[in-house]
């Protein structure tokens, strides 16, 4: 909303709402008896808001994801996920402790845990659908570091990039131009310091 004030006038815009699926680029304008002003919008929605599978990773504590196996390296371990099974590798170290900010912090600077392996035990199958619309990792790495992100589907590498630190979790991931099916396979490598996961997140259709 718009209200320049002069003396007993004020001019509004009142306000506009523009629908989160209406993404896009948008000319809003607002006239005075002076002159009138256009602004361009921008209107970005976020891919994570949309995925109807996520799962918040949770250290060490009781009852979370890593109670019986933080010490437990270079094992494949079953997990499960918001009701669907996964395969769980971290290569070397150790589950540290849960971050407020970055995630679940694996590894140490004296011993990295190298790399992480997530894998869907089956084809990806969530509440129903199957079809693999977007595949997101949210997560941070230690300073001063990078390590690189690989995001598979059916063993097809279909991303990668380089996490970099931020010092608070950051999203990185995948939204296809054409729908996927089959198993989801995330892989963390060339961690050389610690690394943190905080949400892994997917949209099925």
């Amino acid at each position: 909303t718009y209200m320049p004030y002069e003396g007993s006038k004020i001019f509004s815009t009142g306000s506009i709402e523009i629908p989160l699926e209406e993404a896009g680029n948008f000319t809003y304008g607002i006239s005075t008896i002076y002159n009138d002003i256009n602004f361009n919008i921008e209107v970005k929605y976020s891919v994570f808001d949309f995925c109807n599978f996520k799962h918040k990773f949770s250290a060490k504590s009781s009852g979370q994801d890593f109670e019986n196996i933080a010490d437990q390296s270079g094992v494949y371990h079953n997990m499960n996920f918001e009701g669907v099974d996964f395969s769980f590798y971290f290569a070397k170290g150790s589950v540290q402790s849960n971050s407020a900010t970055q995630g679940v912090k694996f590894g140490t600077t004296a011993t990295p845990v190298e790399t992480i392996i997530i894998e869907s035990i089956n084809d990806f199958e969530f509440d129903g659908k199957n079809q693999i619309t977007d595949i997101l990792v949210l997560g941070d790495v230690g300073s001063g570091t990078t390590c690189d992100l690989t995001i598979f589907v059916d063993d097809i590498n279909l991303y990668s990039t380089k996490i970099s630190y931020n010092a608070i979790s950051t999203p990185y991931g995948v939204c296809f131009d054409s729908l996927k099916e089959g198993k989801i396979k995330i892989v963390l490598s060339n961690i050389v310091k610690s690394v943190y996961l905080d949400y892994i997140a997917i949209r099925v259709i």
